[in-house]
């Protein structure tokens, strides 16, 4: 068993290795070719940051894929060669449970947050998520915000985390294990550590129950694709809550 545990180290290594590695490529690279746009004269006040977050954002789920199942299925044969979920639709069972599950994550997670701030000075269960996106007024920035929000990051992270790293984990411990510890690295990416001046612990700890929720989905289901659906929704409702409902009526 504690082979299995290394092994399980060593994936969430590579799996964190993936993440930074990512971050600062592709950062670096946008600093790069900055800094040849404002050389070459043009004016760099007329891009928008909020498409060219979608643009930073999509680039970086795309390369974080490459390295964390890229590399592996290119150099260690077979490492990652099992169904992740996406070839199984699931039960329709599950998919009519996806509004009760997200309503009792919520419960969950609204009353583990709130516990929390009683026990822990400074603690802001009601911190507001820092997204990328802001001062969005246009119909392509609204566009853009929908998409680097609602619809790229459920899929991607739901395929790296419930697919491939929950995945591999089952493969080397108990489920129960699997779910909780694909869950609290879930949370750990939320926490903002070096794209926050504060660390977002409150979101942290929602996304943490919420991976539980989404791990186990994807097991009883025996699909993905419900996983991605409440994922979705989540990620649907918080876009509705920042952007449309600020809406002058």
């Amino acid at each position: 068993m504690k082979s299995n545990y290394w092994s399980a180290f060593k994936w969430i290594s590579w799996f964190i290795f993936a993440f930074v590695a990512s971050q600062f490529v592709i950062s670096w690279m946008i600093v790069e070719v900055f800094g040849y746009i404002k050389n070459s004269g043009f004016d760099t006040s007329a891009l928008n940051l909020n498409v060219l977050q979608l643009v930073f954002s999509a680039l970086i789920f795309v390369l974080m894929f490459g390295i964390f199942v890229g590399i592996p299925k290119r150099y260690k044969k077979g490492s990652l060669d099992f169904e992740i979920g996406l070839k199984r639709f699931g039960s329709l069972s599950w998919w009519l449970a996806i509004p009760v599950i997200y309503f009792v994550t919520l419960m969950i997670a609204g009353a583990v947050s709130l516990l929390i701030s009683n026990f822990i000075p400074g603690y802001n269960p009601s911190q507001e998520q820092q997204v990328g996106y802001g001062g969005v007024s246009h119909w392509y920035e609204y566009l853009a915000a929908f998409l680097g929000l609602v619809i790229i990051p459920p899929i991607i992270e739901e395929v790296l985390v419930r697919g491939y790293l929950l995945g591999k984990f089952r493969k080397l411990m108990k489920t129960w294990m699997a779910v909780i510890l694909s869950a609290v690295i879930f949370g750990g990416l939320h926490l903002g550590l070096g794209f926050t001046e504060d660390l977002q612990w409150n979101v942290a700890i929602v996304t943490t129950i919420l991976g539980i929720s989404l791990a186990i989905l994807r097991v009883k289901s025996g699909s993905l694709w419900p996983s991605i659906a409440l994922h979705m929704v989540q990620n649907g409702i918080a876009f509705y809550v920042l952007f449309i409902a600020k809406l002058p009526m």
